[in-house]
C-alpha cells in the first residue's frame, strides 16, 4: 500500500509541476485506473434502495454504456449491460456484467464524469458526452491542475483522512486474501478501512500520519519543513486536519505569465532520466490543461469522445 499519498502527487499538487506527470486519460469512467487496470465490479448489490443523491463521498452504482463513433457511427466498446455488449467486450469481461461501484470522490473516476453525476438518485437515467480532454486525452498525455498551483504561495488544507486506490495484487502476491468492504487492513503505521471493490482496485480510507510526512516536529502552528525540497509552513490545526502554506518557489511555470502557450521544463522525479516539457494548453473554470508534447498517449481511445449513457442503480 503506497503510504506517501500527499508526497509527488500528492500536497497541493505543487511538485506534479516538477516531475509527476500523470496521464490523467487513463483514469477513466468505466473502471480503468491508471495502472489500465479494467474488469467486473465486486460488492455490488443491483438494485439496492437509494439513501439520497450523488454528492461527494457518496457510494455510487451505476449501470452504464460507452459509445465512440468509428466510421460515422457510434459504437459500443464498453458497458455493464449484457444486452448491449459486442462479441468482443463479452469475451474481455468474461460474461460478468454488473454495475461499476465507486466512491465519488475517490479518485477512480474522471472528474468530468463525476460532475455529470453528481446531484442524480437512484433510478435516474442521463445521457451525455465527454470532450477527448475530458476523457482519455489527445494526442499527447495531459492533466487538468488547479490554477492556484502556479501561485507563489500554495496554502492547502490537508485532510486526516484519506483514500487510496491499491490493486488487488497487492494482497494476492503476498498470498494474502483481498479485504472486503468494511474490513480493516494495515501496513506498517498505515492502517485503514476498505470502502470499496472494485475492478481489481481495492479503495481504502486511510488515516494520514503527518509525522511521517512532515516530520515528528510539524506540531505547532509556525512549523516550518522541507518536504521534497519544498518549504512547508504549518499554518493551523484542527480535528479535521491541518492547513499548509507551501512555498511554490521551485516551481518550473515560477515567474512565467500563466497563459496558453506558456511552456516549462519538468525535471524527473527521481532526479535522474531525461526532463519533460509541459506547456499550458488553455485555462478554464479554475482548471489549467497541462500538455506534455514529448510523451504520447497510446491509449486506443486518445483523441476520441466519449457518448455514456447511464443510470443510477443506488447511491448511499
Amino acid at each position: 500500500m503506497k503510504k506517501n499519498i500527499l508526497i509527488l502527487c500528492g500536497i497541493a499538487g505543487v511538485l506534479a509541476l516538477s516531475g509527476c506527470t500523470t496521464n490523467v486519460a487513463n483514469n477513466t469512467a468505466t473502471g480503468t485506473t491508471q495502472s489500465g487496470t479494467s474488469g467486473a465490479v465486486s460488492e455490488v448489490t443491483t438494485g439496492a434502495v437509494a439513501s439520497g443523491v450523488i454528492a461527494n463521498g457518496s457510494r455510487v452504482q451505476v449501470d452504464y454504456t460507452l459509445r465512440v463513433e468509428s466510421g460515422g457511427v457510434l459504437t459500443v466498446v464498453d458497458t455493464s449491460r449484457e444486452s448491449e455488449a459486442t462479441d468482443e467486450i463479452k469475451s474481455a469481461k468474461s460474461n460478468i456484467f454488473a454495475p461499476l461501484d465507486f466512491i465519488m470522490g475517490g479518485g477512480q473516476m474522471l472528474p468530468a464524469f463525476e460532475e455529470e453525476l453528481m446531484g442524480m438518485k437512484a433510478g435516474e437515467s442521463k445521457q451525455f458526452t465527454l470532450s477527448a480532454e475530458d476523457g482519455y486525452g489527445g494526442a499527447y498525455q495531459s492533466e487538468w491542475v488547479n490554477e492556484e498551483l502556479f501561485q507563489p504561495i500554495i496554502t492547502q488544507k490537508v485532510e486526516k483522512y484519506q483514500t487510496t486506490s491499491v490493486n488487488t495484487t497487492y494482497w494476492t502476491n503476498n498470498g494474502k486474501d483481498v479485504p472486503q468492504v468494511g474490513e480493516s487492513v494495515s501496513d506498517e503505521s498505515v492502517t485503514g478501512v476498505v470502502l470499496s471493490v472494485n475492478n481489481d482496485i481495492v479503495l481504502v480510507r486511510i488515516e494520514v500520519n503527518f509525522a511521517e510526512i512532515f516530520g515528528s516536529g510539524f506540531t505547532e502552528v509556525g512549523d516550518v519543513t522541507e518536504v521534497n525540497g519544498n518549504t512547508v509552513t504549518l499554518k493551523s490545526i484542527d480535528l479535521d486536519g491541518i492547513t499548509v502554506d507551501i512555498d511554490n518557489s521551485r516551481s518550473p511555470f515560477a515567474g512565467k505569465e500563466i497563459v496558453p502557450g506558456t511552456t516549462a521544463e519538468i525535471p524527473p522525479a527521481t532526479g535522474t532520466g531525461e526532463s519533460t516539457i509541459a506547456r499550458i494548453e488553455k485555462i478554464e473554470d479554475g482548471k489549467v490543461l497541462l500538455v506534455y508534447p514529448s510523451i504520447p498517449n497510446t491509449h486506443p481511445l486518445a483523441g476520441k469522445e466519449l457518448n455514456f449513457d447511464v443510470m443510477i442503480v443506488s447511491v448511499q
